[in-house]
This record gives structure tokens, C-alpha cells and sequence, in this order.
């Protein structure tokens, strides 16, 4: 894998300097960028919803067994209030069969560059009372970013800068809720609760290229519906 990186990088700076020398309307150059941009970092963004926590989860028995379901367990996670591991932040439900789950922003470097200065710009949503979201199929697919702002008590414009540069074909998490419904279910859709008095919601993601230094930003994809990856995970878009 470092390898196949280096070889990347080597040739990725040789046609970079090799565009050093060409004129900015030359054909050769344009040639030269195209080539340039497949050496590109590349960020890919996805919702990482867990049973528990991702702690939990690798403790499961089968996590070992699995693991190549569970690839993400390799990545780092951002300290926030919600890796604390106290309730404090959290509302308190008393419906036994529901269980708990955390969402996490998964980032993925899947270009064949570092991607540096990674910066995400959020919207912090102080929560005065749990929300409860029907995830009803036959209404369609729900906004769940503007459910949960039109509950929202107070909303902050923050970023968050990431504290590493990210490698290709590493990845980060950032946890931006807890929520909790039932584990099993059958008949009417159940709600979906977010208890986090706190909720982090993406809206665009900054990082500069480590081979030509270009500048990028992107929305950040919203969140969806959840679909089963494996056992205790699915992914909410």
C-alpha cells in the first residue's frame, strides 16, 4: 500500500513539474493538468449509524470475524461530547425497547493524495427536548438536517478542523448524534429519537491538496434512511 502511494506521489510531482515549464495556453499543459487531477486527493463523505457506539463495537464477539464488514474500526474519531462516554449529555427515555445508536460523519480519502488543512463547516444545534422523526417509508425520504434545525433551541455556525492530514484509502469519523428507536420491528415504522442534547449537522468540507495545493470545498451529503452495511451498522446516506 506505501508502495503503490510513493510510486502515486513520484509521478504525480514529475508531471507537475513538467507543467512548471509549459505556457498557460499550451496544449501539453492541458494534457499535463488532466493527468494531474487522476493524482488528486479525493474526499468521499457518508453517515456511519451504530448500534451503542463504535466502542461497543469493538468489543462485540464477532467483531474479529466480521471485521472486514466492519473496515472502519481502523479509522480515528474525533474526541467530542459525544465520545465522553456520560449520559449528562444526553435526555433520558424510558421506553425499554428502544436501544441506542450514534451517527457518525465518515470522511474517506479515496483519491491518490494526502488530503491536507481538512476543515468541516457545521451547523451546532443546541437541543432542548428529545425530537422524534416518524422514518414512515410511504412518506418518502425525509429531511432529516432541517427536521432537527426546525426543532433545534439554539443553531452556531463552527467548523471543525480534522488533526491529521488524511492518507488515500484512510478515513475519519466525526460522531454528530445519538439517537435511539427499537432494535427489531415489525408494522408501523418506528420513530427515530434523537437524545443528544447536542447535534452536530455537516454542511460543506475544505481540504487542500497536497500535490498541487489547490483549494476544495463541497457540500457534504445529507443524510438519508437507514441501510443495513452489517451487523449493529447501517448507513443513513
Amino acid at each position: 500500500m506505501i508502495s503503490t502511494v510513493l510510486a502515486a506521489i513520484s509521478t504525480a510531482l514529475g508531471i507537475f513539474l513538467s507543467l512548471k515549464g509549459c505556457g498557460q495556453g499550451d496544449l501539453e499543459a492541458e494534457n499535463l493538468r488532466a493527468q494531474l487531477s487522476s493524482y488528486e486527493p479525493v474526499l468521499e463523505t457518508a453517515y456511519l449509524d451504530i448500534t451503542g457506539d463504535i466502542y461497543s463495537l469493538t468489543r462485540s464477539p464477532d467483531s474479529v470475524k466480521v471485521n472486514s464488514d466492519h473496515f472502519f474500526l481502523d479509522y480515528k474519531i474525533l474526541n467530542n461530547e459525544l465520545t465522553s462516554g456520560s449520559d449528562a449529555g444526553l435526555f433520558v427515555f424510558n421506553d425499554s425497547d428502544l436501544i441506542t445508536h450514534t451517527v457518525y460523519l465518515m470522511i474517506e480519502n479515496k483519491g491518490k493524495a494526502a488530503a491536507n488543512d481538512i476543515e468541516i463547516a457545521v451547523n451546532k444545534c443546541t437541543i432542548n427536548m428529545s425530537i422524534s422523526i416518524s422514518e414512515d417509508p410511504a412518506a418518502g425520504e425525509l429531511d432529516y438536517a432541517a427536521l432537527i434545525e426546525s426543532a433545534a433551541g439554539r443553531q452556531t455556525p463552527a467548523s471543525i478542523k480534522l488533526p491529521i492530514n488524511l492518507q488515500p484509502g484512510n478515513g475519519y469519523l466525526v460522531p454528530i448524534l445519538v439517537s435511539a428507536r427499537p432494535p427489531v420491528y415489525n408494522g408501523p415504522a418506528p420513530n427515530w429519537h434523537v437524545i443528544s442534547k447536542s447535534v452536530v449537522l455537516p454542511k460543506t468540507i475544505r481540504f487542500k491538496s497536497s500535490i498541487s495545493g489547490k483549494a476544495v470545498s463541497s457540500p457534504v451529503r445529507k443524510m438519508r434512511s437507514p441501510v443495513r452495511l452489517a451487523e449493529g451498522v447501517e448507513i443513513r446516506g
